[in-house]
């Protein structure tokens, strides 16, 4: 599966969507960097005085939120990232702090869906508290979307499912959850929904693998 083409992927799909993304990809690439031993991957564009900084779900990537970059560019710098595999927030956050100030990022907006919400949260209640850490009074307008605090119950699911996807071979973790997506699709446009399976196919199957996803969750 991991050998197919976003062409092949994408078939299905309205061809002037599947254009769109290819035309952002040949402008917008990813850009690489090493800090501390973790590979960071991220997009940063735009020209504006301000800079918002993109935080999406667990299986986000740079160019996930595509069509909002391309929105938000003519005014600003934005700054759309995937997430490295750290097993604490405070990793995650010393490494990030170390991108912003590679990039010459001082203050930014701040918008924050899903996952990226729950870490928007977290920098939030330390800022606070008053506790002292490395965003502290970077952070100028929040967003927040998509995200609930998890019961117990819930985390215990959680559990559960990382415990599968430790124990499943990939295709068959990448298959349940392309499944679940389009079933979360169920209802919206047929053209748009045709172009987010293919998108999420091409995200789950050929920029992610069993490392990234476990991380990520």
């Amino acid at each position: 599966m991991r050998n197919k083409s976003f062409n092949a992927i994408c078939q299905n799909a309205p061809r002037h969507q599947v254009n769109e993304l290819f035309e952002f990809r040949s402008t917008h690439p990813v850009q690489r960097r090493s800090i501390d031993g973790v590979e960071w991957n991220y997009i940063l564009s735009g020209t504006g005085s301000e800079t918002i900084l993109i935080m999406g779900g667990p299986l986000s990537t740079p160019e996930m939120p595509y069509r909002s970059i391309l929105n938000l560019e003519k005014d600003y710098r934005v700054l759309s990232l995937s997430y490295s595999v750290f097993d604490r927030i405070d990793n995650f956050i010393d490494g990030l702090a170390k991108l912003l100030d590679i990039e010459g990022i001082g203050r930014f907006h701040l918008r924050g869906t899903s996952l990226g919400a729950g870490i928007c949260h977290v920098l939030i209640r330390r800022h606070s508290i008053g506790e002292i850490y490395p965003l502290k009074d970077k952070v100028d307008k929040l967003i927040l979307s998509t995200f609930g605090l998890y019961s117990s119950k819930k985390i215990s699911q959680i559990k559960i499912l990382i415990g599968l996807f430790q124990l499943l071979p990939y295709w068959m973790t990448s298959k349940y959850i392309n499944f679940i997506m389009s079933v979360s699709l169920k209802g919206t446009d047929k053209s748009d929904a045709l172009f987010s399976i293919a998108h999420n196919r091409d995200i789950i199957d050929r920029q992610n693998n069993k490392q990234t996803l476990i991380g990520h969750y």
